[in-house]
């Protein structure tokens, strides 16, 4: 999935239990801009629930202030991210969430620089042509 675009960038993941603090398991991630990947587990079994991004590209090389981190502990629907996420997780009955997440635009020298939007929407484009559906989590594409 866009391997090729991802190649080497700046990149981990982490893991979300219903009894994490979402700040607390997120305190790694770099807060430039990406985007994200959200797996839902229940037992051995995976889920690709929702690709998002972090960081709108302004004039200038600028981007909007909230980047990887802000946006992974924002809100959803006027909720805390730490909550909304739990709540989903027992609508879901899952046990756990991974987050995998990339930076795409860097200034660090030699970095391929991507704007997330489009390698968000070239995920989204991938999974519709497997699924002919979004992710169950991404609302609008």
């Amino acid at each position: 999935m866009c391997r090729r675009e991802l190649g080497k960038k700046e990149q981990n993941k982490f893991d979300f239990l219903k009894t994490s603090k979402l700040r607390e398991a997120s305190k790694e991630v770099i807060n430039k801009p990406g985007i994200y990947l959200i797996y839902a587990y229940t037992g051995r079994t995976k889920e690709l629930v929702y690709i998002g991004k972090a960081g709108t590209m302004l004039k200038e090389k600028n981007f909007q202030r909230q980047k990887l981190m802000g946006r992974i502990n924002n809100t959803s629907h006027n909720k805390p991210r730490n909550k909304y996420f739990k709540e989903k997780m027992k609508k879901g009955n899952f046990d756990k969430l991974v987050f995998y997440w990339f930076v795409t635009y860097s200034d660090v020298l030699n970095s391929k620089k991507i704007v997330p939007a489009y390698l968000e929407a070239k995920l989204l484009q991938h999974f519709v042509n497997k699924k002919e559906t979004l992710p169950k989590w991404n609302e609008r594409f």
